[in-house]
């Protein structure tokens, strides 16, 4: 797999974790929880393979965000029913990469 792909490839398990973390928080349904942290589990043990393929740049580092920060939004669309704030979305990305060591 190319960088790019790899970029790409990586983001998208960021959101995907992201995107169930921020679901785990505000969800209302409770039984969904545990099924919710097991995908958590799931994507991040992915996400950190992934993670450790190349050494990245800042450069790369920042496109991975921007990447993964637009790709949560456009998951948690199809959530109608759970209201998330905006400013929540970057932060879950953030703390996700920071579980990852990449920032």
């Amino acid at each position: 797999m190319g960088k790019k792909q790899a970029i790409r490839s990586l983001a998208n398990s960021i959101a995907l974790i992201s995107t169930h973390k921020l679901l785990i928080g505000h969800t209302n349904k409770p039984e969904s929880i545990k099924h919710l942290k097991d995908e958590v589990a799931d994507y991040s043990n992915d996400a950190f393979e992934k993670s450790r393929e190349y050494n990245w740049t800042k450069e790369e580092l920042e496109e991975i965000k921007a990447v993964s920060i637009k790709e949560t939004k456009n998951r948690l669309k199809k959530y109608t029913d759970i209201k998330i704030k905006e400013s929540d979305i970057p932060e879950a990305v953030i703390d996700t990469m920071q579980e990852l060591l990449l920032i």
